[in-house]
């Protein structure tokens, strides 16, 4: 299953569509691609209409692309935002800044879109593990054929992390920094579960958000240097 919204897919406008992305949100992030059906997403949906997902998108895949370019279009806008910031700054290629960009737009848009399981849906898509997921988002790109899609600010953070954890002597640059991107979306993956439990009490943001950037840190900048959660 493709994964990246294609140039064609078209962010939902109707209650009903919106209804269909999020209960595909909650689907995906509980069982991952491989495990998401038609007839699971109707159910959490709570839809008694079993042919809505073809009549609102066409297909299951079609509707996986629609949420997904739904949920990442706001978040890589605003790491669009913070890149030309921090390129303004001359810091567009410090590992510390990037890595403050990615987790503080990722707590930002948890917020924004609490009660969500997209911090969830990401560790999902990555379970076949991280670097392997990278190829894929590329090799979607590649077949959709697009210029633009609502995820290159992220990829291109992603891009920058990775020189630098060149520059930093790591190993396996790339590698490291889906390690590190993953685990980051773990720890907010975490809180989402917490957050959604009402027998369960979710730490403050703020303390994971430290420690996402601490764990990123660690892997793609192994020296002294303490990250900050200002970019």
């Amino acid at each position: 299953m493709r994964i990246v919204p294609t140039p064609d897919s078209r962010v939902p406008t109707t209650p009903a569509q919106v209804r269909l992305m999020e209960a595909c949100e909650r689907v995906v992030a509980r069982r991952g691609l491989g495990g998401t059906t038609i007839a699971e997403v109707t159910r959490e949906a709570d839809h008694r209409n079993h042919a809505a997902v073809r009549y609102h998108f066409g297909s299951l895949e079609a509707l996986v692309r629609a949420m997904y370019g739904w949920r990442a279009a706001p978040l890589d806008a605003a790491r669009r935002h913070g890149l030309e910031r921090l390129d303004e700054a001359g810091r567009g290629h410090d590992v510390h800044a990037l890595l403050a960009l990615f987790v503080t737009t990722a707590r930002e848009n948890l917020q924004r879109l609490r009660p969500s399981a997209w911090a969830r849906v990401q560790v999902a898509l990555a379970a076949d593990g991280p670097y392997v997921f990278f190829r894929r988002i590329d090799d979607d790109r590649a077949a959709s054929g697009a210029s633009r899609l609502p995820l290159d600010a992220s990829r291109e953070i992603f891009g920058r992390l990775a020189d630098g954890a060149r520059a930093n002597g790591v190993a396996e640059p790339t590698l490291a920094t889906a390690t590190a991107v993953r685990s980051i979306n773990q720890v907010f993956a975490c809180w989402e579960t917490d957050d959604e439990n009402p027998d369960a009490t979710a730490p403050p943001l703020d303390a994971l958000t430290d420690q996402a950037l601490r764990i990123g840190g660690a892997i793609l900048d192994p020296g002294p240097v303490a990250c900050s959660s200002q970019p």
